[in-house]
């Protein structure tokens, strides 16, 4: 793998600097002026709609920006990517969130393991556990079945599950919903849970390393919380065993520290694990595809009944036909969340300090 590349250093970059003082696109002028603007900025590739004409560019800029792709040599990057080379080298690690959209027949490896079968392993158990709980199968200790389902994450462990569950609200199946605990003030806990029912509710814990200090603060809140309606109902007694036998049945975790996961009290076998080569914590694919998406997953009833297909289907556009149809490797860029990402983290962020907000559905908004 070649070492990065400084974008600022190459001659793109600078073309960029010169083009960016006293430029001043109207859009509406741009638009009049050029009839076809539309047509020739906008791009599909199987079904992304990729819609540059409404950014602040010209054919000059994109010209620059495209060079720019080519001189720090975005195509082998890429392609390091995809490979399992350790791109990210300030932590010395794979970037490989692609992985988790591999079919189970792709070999990517990582410090040569394939991590493909390690992948559908655990996607395999969260759909598992995930079809239990919509089932019915899965029942608290007083054998209800689960009607809420309570993540308690923070961060990327909270952001991704939250948003998404508010954009499939409309398939979320009857009898079923989830809350979000993230904030470590008590009073986060206290509103999630006044109204439950501890007999049929079910924490999940988001910590890869189960010392997140605000997530195993609330999840030890959660904890006394359901004991102690339990115990108060009448439905266990104030022995240890039913203590325990409540909690096993009650909280899962999403965690590869499964010694803690033991001693908190949950069952290891009941530990969705994820790994270090996924990052950007923030992104909502990510985090549904780590296993954070348990949540959603366990109260939305929706089956992707051919994933493999799909996801495949996926990084071809991305790897493929995406980089053809635009002429240039431009979009498919590492950890870039948008197509275009060039166009709008180089040009317009960096270079005019201006940010876009995506158009997409009211239903994934979160103030």
């Amino acid at each position: 793998m070649t070492s990065p590349i400084d974008p600022t250093t190459t001659a793109a970059w600078q073309q960029l600097a010169g083009l960016h003082d006293g430029f001043d696109l109207d859009l509406r002028r741009a638009f009049a002026d050029d009839p076809d603007r539309a047509e020739r900025f906008t791009h599909t590739a199987g079904d992304l709609f990729v819609d540059l004409s409404k950014n602040l560019v010209d054919d000059t800029v994109l010209s620059a920006l495209l060079a720019l792709a080519e001189q720090v040599d975005l195509p082998a990057r890429r392609e390091a990517m995809f490979s399992g080379a350790k791109i990210n080298v300030t932590e010395d690690r794979a970037v490989l969130h692609t992985a988790l959209r591999d079919p189970a027949g792709e070999q990517v490896d990582v410090d040569g393991e394939n991590v493909v079968p390690l992948v559908h392993e655990e996607l395999d158990k969260m759909y598992a556990f995930a079809r239990k709980v919509r089932s019915g199968e899965w029942v608290g200790v007083t054998g209800k079945r689960i009607c809420t389902v309570v993540n308690i994450g923070i961060g990327g462990s909270d952001l991704g599950p939250v948003m998404v569950y508010e954009a499939l609200k409309p398939y979320v199946q009857e009898g079923l919903s989830a809350r979000f605990v993230s904030n470590i003030d008590p009073s986060d806990v206290y509103e999630k849970t006044v109204d439950l029912d501890p007999e049929t509710t079910l924490f999940i814990v988001a910590s890869k390393t189960f010392t997140t200090l605000e997530t195993l603060t609330n999840a030890r809140l959660a904890r006394t919380w359901l004991l102690d309606r339990l115990r108060a109902a009448g439905a266990i007694d104030g022995g240890d065993e039913a203590a325990g036998k409540a909690v096993a049945l009650h909280f899962v975790a999403v965690s590869t520290a499964l010694d803690k996961v033991s001693a908190f009290g949950i069952d290891p076998a009941n530990a969705f694990g994820f790994w270090d080569w996924v990052g950007g914590p923030g992104q909502v694919h990510e985090q549904l595809q780590r296993l954070a998406g348990d949540p959603v997953l366990a109260v939305v009833d929706v089956e992707v009944t051919d994933r493999q297909r799909e996801v495949a289907a996926t990084r071809r556009i991305l790897v493929e036909e995406l980089p053809q149809v635009l002429g240039a490797d431009l979009i498919v860029m590492p950890n870039q969340r948008v197509p275009g990402g060039s166009c709008g983290d180089v040009w317009n962020l960096r270079r005019r300090g201006a940010h876009s907000p995506d158009p997409s559905a009211e239903r994934l908004s979160k103030e």
